[in-house]
């Protein structure tokens, strides 16, 4: 995937220090840019200067074979009798939507194909072992553990006796090097298989709770730290990209007037633009999770799926009847409820700021900076970070009380 808040942690030194050889000599990026941005500047100047100057009609002539090209018509456009497919028009087509959400869709597959699936050393150890325990605990299970606590038992007395040995000059140090070799192969798997003790020690306080391989899980529910963030921060920028115009172009046509001058017509057509932008918001929001998925899929796959969510011990304090499917589309569910209370935020800034540029400025200073300077180090920005809103794992894994206003909130701004 692409992430942006990888370029937010790019070191100093790199941003500053990038250069390219020409002909032998390093030229600073940075440097370059300015030059060629300058000249760049001054030669379209005049350009624009001189064509004004000199040919002051600047209309475009249109070839034969072009107008041609222009006059077919694959789908015979209608006259939209209701309001609904009317907005729904303006949004799509006259606002060119389709065409961002084509690129968005672009974007995502781009994303998806350049991920990179390969699993560390440590991660395919884990797989291996849940291959083994994934499910019920049993008997037979219990003893396999047993069993790779000794063995790392023996292992570890087995490299004190040859520390002993050295100690007592019975061998030289080269030797004893020599002779840990396998013991120490042995025990670089007990880091991993504590992770298996772990699950193991919580399914004894959890009866209803198994073995699941779970890395792929908290990184879906987003309970590891700036997992998927990227994808919230692009959720914004469509909402923001999308639904900042929808309500201002009525102002800048002055449509706005004749609308306020008939019985419903102000009333009736707001109801189709929010309506519009609710289905609208809704196709958004499936091109961003879908990704999310597949990659999820590829990388970790869905392994014990229906396991009780208490299975993943950073949930263990939910209601063991619902699986981890099921509280895997709880948190999409109440994701896209607040990607829907952000979409009428937007709107409704719009109408107040009736301008597209302002619209955009205020919605990015409230969802969008919050989040980048808390990922710069600002960290108190981050009790106001949208984030954390949209993402139901982290309110149900904040400490304290202050984690139901991230529920609340929303919910009462639905309402306002």
């Amino acid at each position: 995937m692409i992430n942006l808040i990888n370029l937010l942690e790019v070191n100093d030194i790199y941003k500053t220090h990038m250069n390219l050889s020409i002909m032998g000599n390093m030229q600073n990026v940075l440097h370059l840019s300015l030059f060629f941005a300058i000249i760049l500047l001054v030669l379209f100047g005049i350009a624009n200067v001189w064509i004004f100057t000199k040919k002051k009609d600047l209309g475009l002539t249109e070839s034969c074979i072009l107008k041609k090209i222009r006059n077919i018509t694959i789908i015979k456009l209608r006259i939209f009798t209701k309001l609904f497919w009317c907005e729904f028009y303006k949004l799509m087509i006259i606002n060119k939507v389709w065409i961002i959400l084509l690129l968005f869709i672009i974007f995502q597959i781009y994303s998806l194909s350049n991920v990179n699936s390969n699993l560390s050393f440590n991660e395919n150890m884990y797989i291996n072992y849940m291959k083994t325990f994934s499910g019920e605990l049993t008997d037979e299970k219990e003893k396999i553990i047993t069993k790779e606590q000794e063995k790392f038992e023996k292992a570890r007395n087995a490299i004190e006796n040859i520390e002993e040995k050295v100690q007592k000059g019975e061998i030289s140090r080269e030797e004893a090097i020599r002779y840990k070799e396998p013991y120490h192969e042995v025990l670089n798997a007990e880091e991993i298989f504590l992770r298996i003790i772990e699950q193991y020690e919580h399914i004894k306080e959890n009866p209803k709770a198994e073995f699941v391989y779970d890395t792929g899980y908290k990184e879906l529910l987003r309970s590891n730290k700036n997992a998927f963030l990227e994808n919230d921060i692009y959720l914004i920028i469509m909402a923001e990209i999308v639904f900042s115009a929808i309500f201002v172009m009525e102002y800048k046509t002055g449509m706005n007037k004749i609308l306020n001058t008939t019985p419903k017509g102000k009333e009736a057509t707001a109801k189709a633009k929010i309506k519009v932008c609710l289905i609208t918001s809704i196709i958004i929001f499936m091109i961003s999770i879908i990704p999310e998925m597949i990659k999820i899929g590829q990388m970790y796959g869905f392994h014990n799926i229906t396991a009780s969510i208490t299975s993943i011990p950073n949930f263990s304090n939910l209601y063991s009847g619902i699986s981890i499917l099921g509280f895997i589309i709880i948190n999409y569910l109440t994701r896209l409820i607040i990607f829907i209370n952000i979409v009428l935020v937007i709107l409704w800034i719009s109408v107040k700021l009736k301008n597209i540029t302002y619209t955009i400025l205020v919605t990015s200073s409230i969802l969008l900076i919050p989040i980048l300077a808390a990922q710069i180090g600002i960290k108190f920005l981050n009790m106001i970070s949208i984030d954390r809103t949209l993402n139901l794992s982290k309110i149900l894994l904040m400490d304290g009380n202050l984690k139901w206003l991230y529920i609340i909130i929303p919910i009462t701004l639905r309402y306002i």
